[in-house]
């Protein structure tokens, strides 16, 4: 009863180069993608309302969503007001969103309505957000300003659909922040006592 069990799996002998090699080439390409997406890009899709008209405008009526390819090479301290970016939400650690950066660290922040202070001096190494749609949106007038070490990456090209791709950068024609921001003349420092 052995000799036919074992004689069927002579014959398997022939593929076992083949499979070991391409589960090889399959494990490569599994892990080089897994390195690209935590560390170099990746593509998201933006959900929701909170950055239209500039991203999504068409998901409130019809649920389509614009798909984003984020550069996660930027450095923080390299990110410009009016960037979007996407970042783990402070309140939400598992969630991402995406966002407009409208004040950089030493900037103040003249908020609107849900903060809790009128004005805000945004902390050495952090940042301020706000999605473009300030009637639904949870922001930076929600959670206060955002740490960069949350951020992720800086939106660069809309890949999909296919009739709005393009830079994003030709997106931000016409933005306009909820909240008043003061440029600082000079950035926020690294406070005193944490210098040593």
């Amino acid at each position: 009863m052995a000799a036919p069990f074992f004689s069927r799996l002579s014959r398997l002998r022939p593929w076992v180069p083949f499979v070991r090699k391409y589960t090889y080439y399959t494990a490569a390409g599994v892990a080089a993608i897994a390195f690209l997406h935590d560390h170099v890009c990746e593509v998201t899709g933006v959900e929701g309302e909170s950055m239209a008209p500039t991203l999504s405008p068409r998901y409130h009526d019809a649920g389509e969503m614009d798909h984003v390819f984020f550069n996660r090479l930027v450095p923080p301290q390299l990110l410009r007001r009016g960037d979007i970016i996407s970042f783990q939400a402070p309140h939400r650690p598992e969630q991402v969103s995406i966002k407009r950066l409208v004040a950089l660290p030493g900037d103040t922040v003249i908020t609107r309505g849900r903060y809790p202070f009128k004005k805000v001096r945004v902390p050495y190494n952090h940042v301020w957000v706000e999605g473009d749609n300030w009637r639904r949106t949870v922001d930076s007038n929600d959670f206060g300003p955002l740490p960069m070490g949350l951020i992720n990456g800086r939106a660069e090209y809309v890949v999909l659909p296919l009739s709005r791709r393009g830079k994003v950068s030709d997106l931000n024609v016409n933005f306009k922040t909820y909240s008043k921001v003061i440029p600082a003349k000079f950035p926020a420092q690294l406070p005193q006592e944490y210098a040593d």
